[in-house]
């Protein structure tokens, strides 16, 4: 049908995929379109580039859904039409002017499935918007899937989540920093006193102004890898160092000393695949428990670096890898606890 080729050839052509012959067919089916269909549709397709959803979808998927819809509807409009009473008709009309009206109520018909389509995108862009918008207000939520990802919050702070682990972070200029976790994360938290950083899950609450910490919301369990942190339960509180942890044994937090695996879950098998060179530093320091740092250009996170496995490798290995890759210079410490990095050179 007339109506459906429009629609197909519109949107071939608002992806960048319609052929030249196509658009010269296209042209010449537009000299008889009425009420400027092809901008109200392109219209509804540039509204939706300007959004920006925190959720994904399907979007080939939808279309041909939503296709198969536009279809159904004008192939019912036409049956509408085609069991109309023609006898009724031509008593009334001259023949030219039963034509004329026949015509007119078919494409009146499939224009207004077509403006149901649009409607029915509209109010898709309009409830999508309007989820964005309450979610922006009350926080950003991150979420892992199976696998452990990585998230960098609009402080600085960066956050390794665990397999189907999620949190949420609620923030704003000159205000606290509050995090509501499931599951288990690793925190490196960005120093800032003014705006103290803190932590709730269903067991207990980490505050904190600047140090890297793991905290597992189903046990309980706080471990720091670096700086203070403050943890609260219901009827116990403590504050434990670099090397300390605490876990939640019925309603006290019992003190341990942290081990390898409180940290190594985050790269466990030590593997980079095109990894920002800032993150690969932070995972380096948390998998050898060594404080390593750069100082220079601010763009490292466009220095991928890749690694297939590094797990057995001593850190003076890893380090000389990556003087290798980028020519930078590294300096330690006398007691080669920390580790400083300078002057990379991207390639």
């Amino acid at each position: 049908m007339k109506e459906m080729k429009l629609n197909v050839l519109i949107h071939k052509k608002l992806t960048g995929e319609i052929s030249a012959e196509e658009l010269l067919h296209l042209d010449a089916l537009l000299v008889t379109d009425v009420d400027n269909l092809e901008e109200e549709i392109s219209g509804i397709w540039d509204m939706s580039n300007n959004y920006e959803p925190q959720v994904s979808f399907k979007a080939d998927n939808a279309f041909s859904s939503l296709m198969d819809r536009i279809t159904t509807d004008i192939e019912e409009s036409v049956v509408e039409e085609e069991v109309l009473p023609k006898e009724s008709i031509i008593i009334k009309l001259a023949p030219k002017q039963e034509e004329d009206i026949k015509v007119k109520t078919v494409r009146a018909a499939s224009m207004f499935s077509l403006r149901n389509m649009a409607r029915i995108a509209a109010v898709f862009i309009f409830a999508l918007t309007a989820y964005m918008t309450y979610d922006n207000i009350n926080g950003d939520v991150y979420t892992s899937g199976a696998t452990t990802s990585y998230a960098m919050l609009d402080d600085g702070t960066s956050v390794w989540l665990a397999p189907n682990s999620s949190i949420k972070y609620e923030s704003s200029a000159g205000s606290d920093r509050k995090i509501t976790l499931e599951g288990k994360a690793f925190f490196d938290v960005k120093r800032d006193e003014a705006r103290p950083f803190s932590i709730t899950s269903d067991k207990v609450t980490i505050t904190v102004l600047g140090t890297s910490f793991t905290v597992d919301s189903y046990t309980g369990q706080v471990s720091v890898n670096s700086g203070k942190v403050a943890v609260n339960s219901e009827n116990d509180e403590s504050i434990i160092t670099k090397g300390q942890k605490v876990s939640l044994e019925g309603d006290k937090l019992a003190l341990s000393t942290t081990d390898k695996a409180d940290f190594k879950w985050i790269n466990k098998n030590l593997k980079f695949d095109n990894t920002p060179l800032d993150q690969v530093i932070k995972e380096l320091s948390i998998y050898y428990g060594v404080d390593i740092s750069y100082k220079g250009r601010t763009d490292i996170t466009q220095c991928p670096f890749t690694a297939t496995d590094l797990t057995d490798a001593s850190l003076d290995q890893v380090l000389t890898i990556l003087q290798a890759t980028y020519d930078m210079e590294i300096n330690r410490d006398d007691e080669n606890t920390k580790v400083r990095l300078s002057k990379v050179k991207c390639k």
